[in-house]
């Protein structure tokens, strides 16, 4: 029965009971394993003597963890995981073995199984290891579902290019995706950066396992080692509960550290130290465990001026520049705007109405602006013209009514302006509506806040 309900990835007001499966031939053990897990944790637990009993067990109910020792009678353990793995390649196997066994453990883990444990077996890591095993999978299976639903039509619109600048990425990532070798991504606000991340974590050998993002620059910097590392229970205040980090929720997956260029020095130096060791420690707490994540980090900083100014940190700059390329901003691409709103119009919920494309002087006008804003502003603001059509053309009224454009001169009269003025044109207005509030202003733009700065010291620059 392949049957992943009790994997359930839906909110929930009382965390749910987590059923298990132990494998050993020790049916005395086994038995106060299972009381154990029951009483402590309110774990659901049952017990099977043999890898074959183990397999119709896991067929036959929706088990959410399996613990199974290596050495069993008959079927192997190892067997017995690959049997399971086929019908269920989303159910975590946690290997029980002897120190004699380790180097079989560690084959074990590479065919597919989630941790060992050795013997003999402390209960409180035990359940410590069957919780973020549970957790693992719910991500893992949440990241399938968004896979399927989403990753498709954003991969395409990245993918779908007639400019030349992009092919040469593309054909970078079909070379590295299945190294394990850090990759830093470059490039202005919006133009993709985790779109492509997805696209190397989706082509590597770690595809079916969870591709987890976080923006660094949006982590409070009293919780970023918290949510990197996770926490034990009572370790500062607020920790009303155990918390399991990014580094282990997407152990054997990919983690993508976007705004890395804002990440706080100290943080920097745990990252690091993590990166080169593998190793993790939660805060509040003194074990050590191990981590298998490749990571792929992204940033709109140039991170070489970032280190002369000592905001970043040297050693921690070349352990994430292994492989990195840049991504060029919408201006440089604009052969790609027609097929991106074919792309967005396709895609966008429209609700009932039927918008088949967009009028050829509204394309014309979108082809003279230059999207400091990049693919996110271009989709946001055809996501928004789509909402207000009347009909089913985008026309260039419409197009003419949208606050980011509306201040900017028709094609018919704009032969004598270059794109800069453009931009600088429509910059400048909105910084009016903002009423001089440069945050207010970048936001309006989908720009960030340096990228408002540097453009404003541009133009002051020019008029010098």
């Amino acid at each position: 029965m392949n049957n992943e309900a009790s994997l359930n990835t839906g909110p929930e007001e009382n965390p749910p009971t987590i059923k298990v499966l132990t494998c050993d031939d020790d049916p005395h053990g086994g038995k106060l394993l299972c009381k154990g897990l029951q009483i402590i944790s309110k774990i659901s637990a049952d017990h099977v003597l043999t890898g074959e009993d183990a397999v119709k067990a896991s067929a036959d109910k929706d088990y959410d963890v399996i613990l199974m020792d290596l050495n069993l009678p008959g079927m192997s353990g190892i067997t017995a995981m690959e049997l399971i793995k086929n019908n269920r390649p989303y159910l975590p196997i946690i290997i029980i073995t002897g120190h004699n066994e380790i180097p079989t453990a560690v084959k074990a883990i590479k065919f597919g199984a989630f941790d060992y444990l050795i013997k003999p077996l402390d209960l409180d890591l035990v359940i410590e290891v069957i919780h973020r095993a549970f957790e693992h999978a719910l991500v893992r299976k949440k990241n399938e579902v968004l896979k399927t639903k989403e990753l498709k039509a954003d991969k395409e619109t990245i993918i779908y290019s007639q400019d030349s600048c992009i092919s040469p990425i593309v054909d970078l990532i079909d070379k590295i995706a299945t190294s394990d070798a850090p990759v830093l991504i470059l490039g202005e606000s919006g133009t993709g950066k985790e779109l492509f991340a997805n696209m190397i974590h989706h082509k590597s050998h770690r595809q079916n396992m969870p591709f987890i993002g976080v923006n660094c620059a949006a982590i409070p910097h009293e919780l970023i080692e918290s949510e990197f590392f996770g926490h034990e229970k009572g370790s500062f205040t607020g920790a009303s509960d155990k918390k399991e980090g990014l580094f282990s929720v997407a152990n054997k997956g990919t983690l993508f550290l976007d705004e890395i260029g804002d990440m706080i020095l100290p943080m920097q130096v745990k990252l690091l130290r993590t990166l080169e060791s593998g190793e993790i420690r939660k805060v509040g707490g003194t074990a050590i465990t191990h981590t298998d994540v490749r990571v792929i980090a992204a940033t709109s900083k140039d991170l070489i001026e970032e280190v002369k100014a000592n905001r970043f940190r040297e050693d921690l700059f070349y352990r994430l520049n292994v492989i990195n390329f840049t991504l060029p901003p919408l201006a440089k691409r604009k052969e790609d705007i027609p097929l991106m709103i074919e792309h967005f119009l396709r895609t966008i919920d429209t609700g009932r109405k039927k918008i088949k494309g967009i009028e050829p002087l509204a394309m014309k006008l979108f082809l003279q602006y230059d999207w400091p804003g990049n693919i996110r502003e271009l989709k946001n603001t055809v996501e928004r013209l789509v909402l207000l059509c009347e009909s089913d053309m985008i026309s260039l009224k419409e197009a003419e009514k949208d606050f980011k454009i509306k201040n900017l001169k028709t094609y018919n009269n704009s032969n004598d302006l270059t794109l800069a003025t453009f931009e600088n044109q429509h910059i400048q207005k909105v910084l009016e509506l903002c009423k001089g509030n440069k945050s207010q202003t970048a936001k309006k733009l989908g720009i960030t806040l340096q990228t408002l700065y540097n453009k404003l010291k541009q133009v002051q620059n020019e008029q010098l």
